[in-house]
């Protein structure tokens, strides 16, 4: 009996400023935005507006987008300009290479000339469990590709929900660098007393 062995694909580390292409809650006004602008020692440079080709989904409960490429409609967003370790928090918020699969994409900016070649920047493609699996009930397509266009007028409730999440999020990249600080103080005394 032969047993599948899952492939995983090991990604070179980022090097240098990486431009990411954001449609949901990363954009300005989202409930994540907050990862690109108030990073403090790693600022992200927003570079316009742009769109580039797909589907764009939300789940009408949670309030968060899902793009799906292979489509000819348009999906609306900014071009931020990050460093790697931002990228790598916004790798761990969009859940990649698992929930969302982060691909290099062609981008149109909406300052750009119609001669001018499309950038090329991350975007972040929603990875089905299965590729003929289908689109969820609760899904609804956003037909203008516009996500923050499309969200409800703001509301006590949603703003609640999403700052709760928010708090989740902060709370687990606190402990992460709690964790890593505790170990990086005893790889310290090992080192001065020594020890391997």
């Amino acid at each position: 009996m032969s047993k599948k062995i899952a492939k995983f694909q090991v990604e070179p580390p980022l090097q240098g400023l990486q431009r990411v292409f954001v449609y949901g809650t990363l954009r300005m006004g989202g409930a994540n935005h907050y990862l690109l602008s108030d990073n403090g020692k790693d600022p992200a440079v927003f570079q316009g507006f742009a769109t580039t080709s797909g589907t764009l989904y939300a789940d009408t409960d949670r309030l968060i987008p899902f793009a799906l490429g292979g489509a000819t409609t348009r999906i609306k967003g900014e071009v931020w300009d990050v460093t790697p370790r931002v990228m790598k928090v916004i790798d761990r918020l969009e859940g990649h290479p698992c929930l969302y699969r982060r691909v290099k994409t062609q981008v149109r900016m909406d300052s750009a000339e119609l001669e001018t070649p499309p950038e090329v920047a991350w975007l972040y493609w929603f990875q089905p469990v299965r590729e003929d699996a289908p689109i969820p009930d609760f899904w609804t397509v956003i037909e203008s590709g516009d996500f923050m266009a499309w969200l409800p007028p703001a509301s006590a409730d949603r703003n609640l929900r999403w700052a709760e999440r928010n708090v989740v999020i902060a709370q687990r990249e606190l402990d992460r660098a709690k964790t890593e600080l505790i170990e990086a103080q005893r790889a310290w005394a090992r080192v001065k007393t020594g020890g391997a």
